[in-house]
């Protein structure tokens, strides 16, 4: 019995509130060239099959030799199968991609292993994995994930600062990722926890102030994106 629990595959998605704070600062700063700095994340922005609306959103970017794929437990990869056009921003770069929805335990395993042989740490994954496992279908189906292979449609473009949508502010970024450290203490001491509410580049909250969204320099946004916390947030922000 106890050989079975110390080799369970665990999820270990960090808590919602984190996670959802956490992306609504990466949007809109995967879609410019500080992009480059945050190479384990991309941005899918793609149009959901059943509600016709605009979806953004943040995911970890996995390369082998063979194939760039996502690895997720998020229901909006239903979108995918059966292949779906979608727009990836990535490393400061635009491109035109088609993703296929995979399910199969035993391909999603094996997509896996070969992350971890390469030095992908689990962390990363979402996963609490037992040192020297090696990942198997039961594996991926008690912990709910699939892949989306993706393939290149069209030519690699260079992200630009001037984008309809202008990134956050160095200040309003920096008030962010001091609410996301706030809340990662308070969720580590007591499973749960509330921020404050504010407006980042998008529609305004109740008891909110309207942030001014003009486009920040490169060094100062590289330097928030140094931070501590950035770092931490990177790690995370995929499992929206």
């Amino acid at each position: 019995m106890t050989a079975s629990v110390n080799s369970a595959v665990i999820d270990a998605r960090p808590p919602e509130l984190v996670v959802r704070l956490t992306n609504l600062i990466m949007r809109p700063l995967l879609r410019t060239p500080i992009g480059r700095l945050v190479k384990p994340l991309a941005l899918l922005e793609f149009t959901g099959r059943r509600s016709g609306a605009r979806r953004r959103v943040v995911v970890g970017w996995h390369r082998d030799s063979t194939t760039r794929f996502v690895l997720t437990p998020a229901r909006w990869r239903e979108n995918f199968a059966d292949g779906h056009p979608a727009t990836l921003h990535w490393c400061g770069q635009r491109s035109t991609v088609t993703g296929t929805l995979d399910t199969d335990p035993a391909h999603v395993a094996a997509a896996v292993n070969t992350l971890l042989q390469a030095g992908t740490s689990p962390r990363s994954l979402a996963l609490q994995i037992p040192a020297g496992h090696s990942l198997d279908g039961t594996d991926i189906t008690r912990t709910n994930r699939a892949i989306i292979r993706f393939e290149q449609a069209e030519p690699t473009t260079r992200a630009t600062t001037n984008s309809t949508e202008h990134a956050p502010t160095t200040a309003a970024l920096t008030s962010h990722l001091d609410h996301i450290e706030d809340s990662v203490t308070v969720s580590r001491r007591h499973g749960v926890g509330t921020v404050g509410s504010t407006s980042l580049g998008g529609r305004d909250r109740p008891g909110s102030r309207q942030s001014v969204c003009s486009p920040p320099s490169t060094r100062h946004l590289a330097l928030v994106l140094q931070s501590r916390v950035a770092r931490r947030a990177a790690m995370t922000a995929f499992c929206d």
